[in-house]
Protein backbone atom coordinates (compact mmCIF):
# COMPACT_ATOMS: atom_id res chain seq x y z
CA UNK A 1 0.00 0.00 0.00
CA UNK A 2 1.44 3.38 -0.80
CA UNK A 3 2.21 5.92 1.69
CA UNK A 4 -0.41 8.75 2.53
CA UNK A 5 0.35 12.02 3.95
CA UNK A 6 -2.33 14.60 5.40
CA UNK A 7 -1.18 17.95 5.84
CA UNK A 8 -3.29 20.84 7.50
CA UNK A 9 -2.90 24.29 7.47
CA UNK A 10 -5.05 27.58 8.95
CA UNK A 11 -4.78 31.21 9.78
CA UNK A 12 -5.79 30.90 13.41
CA UNK A 13 -6.46 34.53 13.88
CA UNK A 14 -4.52 35.40 17.38
CA UNK A 15 -3.36 38.31 16.93
CA UNK A 16 -2.94 40.05 20.79
CA UNK A 17 -5.87 42.55 22.00
CA UNK A 18 -7.29 42.57 18.45
CA UNK A 19 -8.65 39.03 18.23
CA UNK A 20 -11.45 38.30 20.29
CA UNK A 21 -12.07 35.14 22.17
CA UNK A 22 -7.84 33.45 21.21
CA UNK A 23 -8.14 31.50 24.69
CA UNK A 24 -11.15 29.54 24.50
CA UNK A 25 -10.32 29.11 20.10
CA UNK A 26 -7.02 28.52 20.24
CA UNK A 27 -7.87 26.04 22.37
CA UNK A 28 -10.62 24.56 20.23
CA UNK A 29 -7.87 24.41 17.90
CA UNK A 30 -5.25 22.65 19.74
CA UNK A 31 -7.93 19.93 20.68
CA UNK A 32 -9.08 19.23 16.91
CA UNK A 33 -5.78 18.83 15.83
CA UNK A 34 -5.07 16.56 18.92
CA UNK A 35 -7.66 14.33 18.28
CA UNK A 36 -7.63 14.43 13.88
CA UNK A 37 -5.51 12.52 11.68
CA UNK A 38 -2.89 15.14 10.47
CA UNK A 39 0.62 14.46 9.84
CA UNK A 40 1.82 17.72 9.27
CA UNK A 41 0.32 21.03 10.38
CA UNK A 42 1.26 24.49 9.37
CA UNK A 43 0.06 27.74 10.93
CA UNK A 44 -0.26 30.99 10.51
CA UNK A 45 -1.03 34.05 13.09
CA UNK A 46 0.34 31.82 16.14
CA UNK A 47 1.30 35.83 17.58
CA UNK A 48 1.94 35.16 21.42
CA UNK A 49 3.95 32.34 22.69
CA UNK A 50 1.27 30.87 25.54
CA UNK A 51 -0.92 30.00 22.65
CA UNK A 52 2.33 28.18 21.07
CA UNK A 53 3.08 26.31 24.22
CA UNK A 54 -0.74 25.69 24.70
CA UNK A 55 -0.93 24.18 21.42
CA UNK A 56 2.47 22.43 21.12
CA UNK A 57 1.91 20.71 24.66
CA UNK A 58 -1.75 19.71 23.43
CA UNK A 59 -1.15 17.91 20.32
CA UNK A 60 2.80 16.52 21.35
CA UNK A 61 1.38 13.09 21.58
CA UNK A 62 0.26 12.87 17.77
CA UNK A 63 2.69 15.49 16.59
CA UNK A 64 6.01 15.49 18.72
CA UNK A 65 7.99 17.16 16.32
CA UNK A 66 7.49 21.61 15.95
CA UNK A 67 9.11 24.80 15.10
CA UNK A 68 8.03 27.94 15.89
CA UNK A 69 9.33 30.86 13.76
CA UNK A 70 10.91 33.87 15.38
CA UNK A 71 11.63 36.90 12.64
CA UNK A 72 11.10 40.55 13.09
CA UNK A 73 9.80 42.96 16.30
CA UNK A 74 6.91 41.13 16.98
CA UNK A 75 7.48 37.34 15.73
CA UNK A 76 6.87 36.00 12.31
CA UNK A 77 3.39 33.71 13.93
CA UNK A 78 3.95 31.01 12.12
CA UNK A 79 4.39 27.37 13.47
CA UNK A 80 4.86 23.79 11.81
CA UNK A 81 3.92 20.37 13.74
CA UNK A 82 4.61 16.84 12.74
CA UNK A 83 4.60 13.51 13.44
CA UNK A 84 8.02 12.83 11.58
CA UNK A 85 11.58 14.16 12.95
CA UNK A 86 12.58 17.70 11.92
CA UNK A 87 15.42 17.28 10.50
CA UNK A 88 16.09 20.92 9.25
CA UNK A 89 14.38 24.15 9.55
CA UNK A 90 14.70 27.84 7.76
CA UNK A 91 12.94 31.22 7.90
CA UNK A 92 13.33 33.87 5.50
CA UNK A 93 11.81 36.97 5.90
CA UNK A 94 10.26 38.79 2.86
CA UNK A 95 12.26 41.81 1.42
CA UNK A 96 9.19 43.84 1.03
CA UNK A 97 6.40 43.81 3.72
CA UNK A 98 4.52 46.77 3.79
CA UNK A 99 5.46 50.38 4.94
CA UNK A 100 6.62 51.24 8.44
CA UNK A 101 4.25 54.65 8.18
CA UNK A 102 1.32 52.48 8.13
CA UNK A 103 2.03 51.26 11.87
CA UNK A 104 -1.90 50.65 12.35
CA UNK A 105 -1.48 47.63 10.05
CA UNK A 106 1.57 45.96 11.26
CA UNK A 107 2.88 44.11 8.82
CA UNK A 108 6.14 45.85 8.46
CA UNK A 109 7.04 45.81 12.21
CA UNK A 110 6.26 41.48 12.18
CA UNK A 111 8.58 39.12 10.33
CA UNK A 112 6.52 38.25 7.37
CA UNK A 113 8.56 35.88 5.67
CA UNK A 114 8.89 32.02 4.42
CA UNK A 115 9.11 29.35 6.98
CA UNK A 116 10.55 25.96 5.89
CA UNK A 117 11.20 22.38 7.64
CA UNK A 118 12.62 18.86 6.29
CA UNK A 119 11.04 16.22 7.41
CA UNK A 120 12.41 12.79 7.23
CA UNK A 121 9.08 10.26 6.63
CA UNK A 122 9.24 6.55 7.31
CA UNK A 123 10.55 5.90 3.69
CA UNK A 124 13.28 7.99 4.58
CA UNK A 125 12.24 9.80 1.88
CA UNK A 126 12.99 14.04 2.74
CA UNK A 127 10.13 16.14 2.50
CA UNK A 128 10.28 19.96 2.69
CA UNK A 129 7.02 22.29 3.63
CA UNK A 130 7.08 25.80 3.48
CA UNK A 131 4.89 27.66 5.50
CA UNK A 132 4.18 31.61 4.93
CA UNK A 133 1.32 34.47 5.07
CA UNK A 134 1.90 37.05 2.78
CA UNK A 135 0.71 40.73 2.93
CA UNK A 136 -3.34 41.61 3.79
CA UNK A 137 -4.79 43.68 0.62
CA UNK A 138 -7.31 45.77 3.08
CA UNK A 139 -8.77 47.46 0.87
CA UNK A 140 -10.32 45.15 -2.08
CA UNK A 141 -10.89 48.25 -4.61
CA UNK A 142 -7.26 50.15 -4.43
CA UNK A 143 -5.10 47.31 -3.09
CA UNK A 144 -1.69 49.38 -2.35
CA UNK A 145 0.10 46.31 -1.53
CA UNK A 146 -0.38 44.39 -4.41
CA UNK A 147 2.92 45.12 -5.44
CA UNK A 148 4.50 43.96 -2.51
CA UNK A 149 2.41 40.38 -2.48
CA UNK A 150 3.44 39.87 -5.74
CA UNK A 151 7.20 40.61 -5.02
CA UNK A 152 6.65 37.79 -1.70
CA UNK A 153 4.89 35.30 -4.39
CA UNK A 154 8.46 35.84 -6.33
CA UNK A 155 10.32 35.53 -3.52
CA UNK A 156 8.77 32.17 -2.37
CA UNK A 157 8.84 31.15 -5.98
CA UNK A 158 12.65 30.81 -6.07
CA UNK A 159 12.88 28.86 -3.01
CA UNK A 160 10.31 26.44 -4.52
CA UNK A 161 12.58 26.19 -7.56
CA UNK A 162 15.43 25.13 -5.42
CA UNK A 163 13.19 22.99 -3.15
CA UNK A 164 11.98 20.84 -6.10
CA UNK A 165 15.64 20.73 -8.11
CA UNK A 166 16.93 19.32 -5.09
CA UNK A 167 14.50 16.14 -4.84
CA UNK A 168 12.46 16.72 -1.66
CA UNK A 169 8.67 16.27 -1.63
CA UNK A 170 7.90 19.90 -1.76
CA UNK A 171 4.52 21.45 -0.36
CA UNK A 172 4.00 25.49 0.50
CA UNK A 173 0.89 26.04 2.51
CA UNK A 174 -0.27 29.30 4.51
CA UNK A 175 -2.86 32.38 3.69
CA UNK A 176 -1.37 33.97 0.72
CA UNK A 177 -3.92 36.61 0.42
CA UNK A 178 -4.23 35.79 -3.22
CA UNK A 179 -7.24 34.33 -5.24
CA UNK A 180 -6.60 31.78 -7.96
CA UNK A 181 -5.71 33.29 -11.10
CA UNK A 182 -3.76 35.91 -9.52
CA UNK A 183 0.14 36.64 -10.40
CA UNK A 184 0.98 35.30 -7.23
CA UNK A 185 -0.67 31.67 -8.03
CA UNK A 186 0.71 31.86 -11.24
CA UNK A 187 4.27 32.13 -9.64
CA UNK A 188 3.89 29.02 -7.43
CA UNK A 189 2.04 26.80 -9.80
CA UNK A 190 5.06 27.36 -12.37
CA UNK A 191 7.11 24.48 -10.08
CA UNK A 192 3.81 23.21 -7.89
CA UNK A 193 0.40 22.32 -8.37
CA UNK A 194 -2.82 23.81 -6.30
CA UNK A 195 -4.10 20.10 -4.67
CA UNK A 196 -7.53 21.93 -4.85
CA UNK A 197 -7.10 22.79 -9.04
CA UNK A 198 -5.84 19.22 -9.48
CA UNK A 199 -9.17 17.29 -7.83
CA UNK A 200 -11.37 19.54 -9.25
CA UNK A 201 -10.03 20.64 -12.73
CA UNK A 202 -13.62 21.14 -14.06
CA UNK A 203 -14.34 23.88 -11.92
CA UNK A 204 -13.87 27.58 -13.05
CA UNK A 205 -11.32 29.55 -11.07
CA UNK A 206 -14.13 31.87 -9.63
CA UNK A 207 -17.96 31.03 -8.82
CA UNK A 208 -20.36 31.94 -11.56
CA UNK A 209 -21.41 35.70 -10.70
CA UNK A 210 -24.57 35.28 -12.13
CA UNK A 211 -25.62 32.06 -10.04
CA UNK A 212 -26.38 32.37 -6.25
CA UNK A 213 -24.89 29.91 -4.23
CA UNK A 214 -24.87 29.63 -0.69
CA UNK A 215 -21.89 29.65 1.86
CA UNK A 216 -21.77 26.48 2.53
CA UNK A 217 -22.30 25.55 -1.10
CA UNK A 218 -19.25 28.20 -1.24
CA UNK A 219 -16.93 26.32 1.12
CA UNK A 220 -18.12 22.70 -0.34
CA UNK A 221 -17.52 23.03 -4.08
CA UNK A 222 -15.50 26.12 -4.61
CA UNK A 223 -13.27 25.82 -1.29
CA UNK A 224 -13.91 29.37 0.02
CA UNK A 225 -11.85 30.03 3.16
CA UNK A 226 -12.26 33.41 3.61
CA UNK A 227 -14.70 36.29 3.63
CA UNK A 228 -17.58 33.51 3.70
CA UNK A 229 -20.45 35.04 5.72
CA UNK A 230 -22.42 34.09 7.59
CA UNK A 231 -20.82 30.92 7.68
CA UNK A 232 -17.87 32.32 9.44
CA UNK A 233 -19.17 34.46 12.48
CA UNK A 234 -16.21 36.66 12.41
CA UNK A 235 -17.02 37.79 8.52
CA UNK A 236 -20.40 38.17 9.38
CA UNK A 237 -20.06 40.82 11.87
CA UNK A 238 -16.77 42.60 10.24
CA UNK A 239 -17.48 42.22 6.48
CA UNK A 240 -20.50 40.74 5.75
CA UNK A 241 -20.73 41.81 2.13
CA UNK A 242 -17.34 40.96 1.59
CA UNK A 243 -16.87 38.02 -1.69
CA UNK A 244 -16.20 34.46 -0.27
CA UNK A 245 -12.65 33.77 -1.41
CA UNK A 246 -10.38 31.07 -1.42
CA UNK A 247 -7.06 32.02 -0.08
CA UNK A 248 -5.66 29.73 1.56
CA UNK A 249 -4.05 26.78 0.02
CA UNK A 250 -1.92 23.59 -0.41
CA UNK A 251 0.99 23.69 -3.23
CA UNK A 252 1.96 19.72 -4.19
CA UNK A 253 4.68 18.76 -6.53
CA UNK A 254 4.63 15.85 -8.98
CA UNK A 255 6.14 12.97 -6.96
CA UNK A 256 2.55 13.21 -5.03
CA UNK A 257 -1.08 13.11 -5.89
CA UNK A 258 -3.54 14.27 -3.81
CA UNK A 259 -6.27 12.03 -3.00
CA UNK A 260 -9.29 14.53 -1.02
CA UNK A 261 -8.61 18.26 -0.25
CA UNK A 262 -11.09 19.51 2.31
CA UNK A 263 -12.11 22.69 4.15
CA UNK A 264 -12.22 22.35 7.78
CA UNK A 265 -12.66 24.36 10.72
CA UNK A 266 -16.04 25.65 9.98
CA UNK A 267 -17.83 24.16 13.19
CA UNK A 268 -18.61 26.62 16.03
CA UNK A 269 -16.87 26.68 19.04
CA UNK A 270 -18.98 25.70 21.74
CA UNK A 271 -19.85 27.53 24.76
CA UNK A 272 -18.54 30.71 22.99
CA UNK A 273 -20.45 30.06 19.82
CA UNK A 274 -17.94 31.77 18.03
CA UNK A 275 -15.86 30.25 14.69
CA UNK A 276 -12.70 29.06 15.54
CA UNK A 277 -10.53 31.85 13.29
CA UNK A 278 -11.47 34.40 10.42
CA UNK A 279 -10.30 32.05 8.01
CA UNK A 280 -11.20 28.47 7.50
CA UNK A 281 -8.79 25.90 7.37
CA UNK A 282 -7.72 23.41 4.74
CA UNK A 283 -6.55 19.48 4.91
CA UNK A 284 -5.31 17.67 2.11
CA UNK A 285 -4.32 14.15 2.02
CA UNK A 286 -1.95 13.21 -0.58
CA UNK A 287 -0.44 9.73 -1.92
CA UNK A 288 2.94 9.37 -2.16
CA UNK A 289 4.55 8.38 -5.57
CA UNK A 290 7.67 5.73 -5.84
CA UNK A 291 9.35 8.16 -7.92
CA UNK A 292 7.83 11.18 -10.01
CA UNK A 293 9.47 13.70 -12.08
CA UNK A 294 10.00 17.76 -11.84
CA UNK A 295 7.15 19.72 -13.79
CA UNK A 296 7.81 22.71 -15.06
CA UNK A 297 5.31 25.20 -16.00
CA UNK A 298 7.02 28.48 -17.73
CA UNK A 299 5.44 32.00 -17.57
CA UNK A 300 4.00 33.59 -20.94
CA UNK A 301 5.10 37.29 -21.35
CA UNK A 302 2.27 38.91 -20.72
CA UNK A 303 3.21 37.40 -17.13
CA UNK A 304 6.42 38.85 -17.30
CA UNK A 305 4.75 41.90 -18.93
CA UNK A 306 2.14 42.14 -16.48
CA UNK A 307 4.66 42.38 -13.63
CA UNK A 308 6.78 44.63 -15.12
CA UNK A 309 4.10 46.88 -15.60
CA UNK A 310 2.97 46.83 -11.69
CA UNK A 311 6.77 47.65 -10.47
CA UNK A 312 6.87 50.55 -12.93
CA UNK A 313 3.73 52.05 -11.87
CA UNK A 314 4.28 51.57 -8.06
CA UNK A 315 7.89 52.90 -8.30
CA UNK A 316 6.50 55.57 -9.70
CA UNK A 317 4.04 56.62 -6.82
CA UNK A 318 6.59 55.47 -4.35
CA UNK A 319 9.35 57.26 -5.79
CA UNK A 320 7.23 60.43 -5.85
CA UNK A 321 6.14 60.02 -1.87
CA UNK A 322 9.96 59.59 -0.84
CA UNK A 323 10.20 62.99 -2.54
CA UNK A 324 7.25 64.78 -1.24
CA UNK A 325 8.34 63.30 2.28
CA UNK A 326 11.92 64.83 2.35
CA UNK A 327 10.34 67.35 1.03
CA UNK A 328 8.21 67.91 4.09
CA UNK A 329 11.59 67.13 6.30
CA UNK A 330 13.33 70.55 4.42
CA UNK A 331 9.77 72.37 4.84
CA UNK A 332 10.05 71.82 8.45
CA UNK A 333 13.70 72.93 9.15
CA UNK A 334 12.44 76.66 7.35
CA UNK A 335 9.28 76.72 9.60
CA UNK A 336 11.28 76.13 12.74
CA UNK A 337 13.29 78.75 12.25
CA UNK A 338 10.70 80.89 11.45
CA UNK A 339 8.84 80.33 14.27
CA UNK A 340 11.62 80.69 16.39
CA UNK A 341 12.20 83.73 15.19
CA UNK A 342 8.26 85.05 15.85
CA UNK A 343 8.94 83.38 19.21
CA UNK A 344 11.47 85.76 20.54
CA UNK A 345 9.20 88.82 19.25
CA UNK A 346 5.86 87.51 20.82
CA UNK A 347 4.29 87.72 23.85
CA UNK A 348 4.81 84.63 26.80
CA UNK A 349 1.40 83.01 26.44
CA UNK A 350 2.15 83.56 22.45
CA UNK A 351 5.85 82.25 22.22
CA UNK A 352 4.15 79.12 24.45
CA UNK A 353 1.66 78.14 21.61
CA UNK A 354 4.31 79.30 19.43
CA UNK A 355 6.80 76.38 21.19
CA UNK A 356 4.00 73.85 21.23
CA UNK A 357 3.80 74.15 17.45
CA UNK A 358 7.75 74.28 16.63
CA UNK A 359 7.47 70.48 18.50
CA UNK A 360 4.79 69.50 16.27
CA UNK A 361 6.50 70.19 13.41
CA UNK A 362 10.02 69.07 14.33
CA UNK A 363 8.48 65.89 15.06
CA UNK A 364 6.53 65.30 12.03
CA UNK A 365 9.02 66.67 9.90
CA UNK A 366 11.34 64.67 11.35
CA UNK A 367 9.32 61.21 11.25
CA UNK A 368 8.69 62.05 7.38
CA UNK A 369 12.25 62.87 6.60
CA UNK A 370 13.26 59.48 7.99
CA UNK A 371 10.39 57.70 5.87
CA UNK A 372 10.99 59.42 3.11
CA UNK A 373 14.91 59.34 2.76
CA UNK A 374 15.81 55.81 4.75
CA UNK A 375 12.78 53.42 4.30
CA UNK A 376 11.73 55.17 0.43
CA UNK A 377 15.39 54.63 -0.57
CA UNK A 378 15.51 51.48 1.04
CA UNK A 379 12.47 50.47 -0.57
CA UNK A 380 12.71 51.90 -4.21
CA UNK A 381 16.33 49.80 -4.22
CA UNK A 382 14.34 46.73 -3.23
CA UNK A 383 11.78 47.26 -6.35
CA UNK A 384 14.78 47.85 -8.49
CA UNK A 385 16.66 44.19 -7.89
CA UNK A 386 12.98 43.01 -7.91
CA UNK A 387 12.65 44.50 -11.30
CA UNK A 388 15.77 43.67 -12.84
CA UNK A 389 15.35 39.73 -11.87
CA UNK A 390 11.96 39.91 -14.19
CA UNK A 391 13.32 41.58 -16.65
CA UNK A 392 16.44 39.12 -16.51
CA UNK A 393 13.85 36.18 -16.91
CA UNK A 394 11.76 37.76 -19.14
CA UNK A 395 15.02 38.14 -21.71
CA UNK A 396 15.85 34.10 -20.59
CA UNK A 397 12.07 33.31 -21.55
CA UNK A 398 12.57 35.26 -25.46
CA UNK A 399 15.66 33.51 -25.79
CA UNK A 400 14.12 30.40 -25.17
CA UNK A 401 11.64 30.74 -27.47
CA UNK A 402 13.51 32.01 -30.21
CA UNK A 403 15.88 28.79 -29.79
CA UNK A 404 12.58 26.37 -30.35
CA UNK A 405 11.84 28.76 -33.37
Amino acid sequence: MPDELEIVSLNCWGLKYISELTDERIAHIADELANGTSDIVCLQEIWQRRHWRLLRDRVKDRLPHSKYFYSGMMGSGLAILSRHPIIGTDMRPYTLNGRPQAFYRGDWFVGKGVASVVILLPSKRKCQIFNTHMHAPYNERVDTYLCHRTAQGWDLRKMLKASVEAGYLTFATGDFNSVPGSLVHRFLTTYLSDSFITLNPELPLFPDSETQQSAQELVDVYGATCDVSPLNSWRQTQAPDMEAKRLDYVFHDDKVVPKSVQVIFTERVPLVNCSPSDHFGLSCRYIIKESGWHTYRPLDRSDYDEMLSLVNQYMKRERLHSELRIGHFWVSVVALFYIHYRMFLASPIVAGCLGLLSLVVAVTGLMSGLVGAIFGWWELRSLYEFRDEVYRSRRMYALTIEAEE
